[in-house]
């Protein structure tokens, strides 16, 4: 690689990306650097819908991958028979208190909850300790769906669903993760 700067915005942005991949920064991290990149050059108006057109389409296309991984969503009335409630209310209830992960769309009505939180009848013990420190739903999963390299590339999700007694390993990370 040369040791010059390039005029080829492709390029540059590739290098920009693999400097960035190097130092594996959380997203958190890396809104605060591009944060402060835009105080020093604002975005400018012609920019503004280019970077929402791709965070968008960066969202969507995360979404899908962290979906493949979590496997079947249920509606509200499907986790209501699942539990055995009476109402999509009670389900609804159960998620404002942080007993359920739930993930909404953009583009469609209700709450969907991933399947893999049951355990039969009832809601694995380990998923109101994952929310009580991921509350939002799709950072939960996104957290429960990376692959790991300390596992092998296995996800969290996978190592407990096939080890439940790993589940407080997975709370510790989540900790970490959370601060």
């Amino acid at each position: 690689m040369s040791k010059e700067l390039s005029v080829d915005p492709n390029f540059d942005k590739q290098a920009v990306f693999q400097l960035l991949a190097k130092f594996n920064l959380s997203a958190g991290d890396l809104a605060e650097v591009f944060a402060s990149y835009l105080t020093i050059h604002p975005a400018k108006d012609a920019d503004i819908e280019s970077l929402r057109a791709a965070l968008k389409k960066r969202g969507t296309t995360s979404q899908i991958e962290v979906l493949k991984v979590a496997g079947r969503l249920l509606t509200s009335e499907e986790m209501g028979e699942r539990l055995g409630m009476a109402s999509r209310q009670s389900v609804h209830n159960l998620k404002l208190k942080g007993k359920l992960l739930a993930i909404s769309f953009e583009n469609r009505r209700g709450d969907y909850f991933p399947e893999f939180q049951l355990d039969g009848a009832a809601v694995r013990d380990w998923i109101p300790e994952l929310l009580k420190r991921i509350p939002d739903g799709w950072s939960a999963l996104a957290f429960l769906t990376a692959r790991r390299k300390e596992m092998g590339g296995i996800p969290f999700l996978m190592h407990v669903l096939q080890t439940p007694s790993k589940a407080s390993e997975m709370i510790s990370a989540a900790d970490t993760y959370a601060n």
